[in-house]
């Protein structure tokens, strides 16, 4: 039950932090990026040998990569422009 609960906080904050988004406005990357860190979650709550602190750090490591390359995509796109 405790990796239920932390692995639904944390996708719930890490969720807010990265901004929601309809499947019709996602990227390809987006996208992939949303089930990669669905299928880490899924793997912390149902993988006893995952530690619940390693798996919290793929969460959030796969999630600030994400938000780098948001970021990143973001300013290319003005200078571009």
């Amino acid at each position: 039950m405790v990796r239920v609960v932390l692995s639904f906080l944390v996708l719930l904050i890490l969720t807010r932090i990265m901004g929601r988004k309809e499947i019709s406005q996602m990227t390809f990357f987006n996208f992939f990026s949303a089930i990669t860190i669905g299928t880490l979650s899924g793997a912390l709550v149902t993988d006893q040998t995952l530690s619940i602190g390693n798996g919290l750090i793929a969460l959030l490591a796969w999630s600030i990569l994400t938000i780098i390359i948001g970021i990143m995509t973001i300013k290319s796109k003005r200078r571009n422009n």
